[in-house]
């Protein structure tokens, strides 16, 4: 993704001055959006056993599964139960 927004920039310097910005400024939006993405995967744990679930939200979107509990404690995410610390 880092090499796509590097291709982008070195196209926009062929355009105009305000293209150029416009186009820089939406590839480093795009740069930031991903990398968020990214670290909310990698924060997002398990509200029981603090597990991260990263890889397996990541995995529902690849497979075309659901995650509906944790596959290591086995808690339902459907509960509107809060747990108090």
């Amino acid at each position: 993704m880092v090499a796509v927004a590097g291709a982008i920039l070195a196209a926009a310097d062929s355009l105009g001055r305000g293209a150029s910005y416009a186009v820089t400024a939406a590839a480093v939006l795009g740069v930031v959006i991903l990398f968020g993405a990214l670290l909310y995967l990698d924060v997002t744990k398990c509200p029981q056993c603090f597990a991260r679930l990263g890889i397996q939200i990541a995995n529902q979107y690849r497979f075309g599964r659901r995650v509906d509990f944790c596959p290591f404690c086995g808690v339902g995410f459907d509960k509107c139960e809060m747990r108090s610390p």
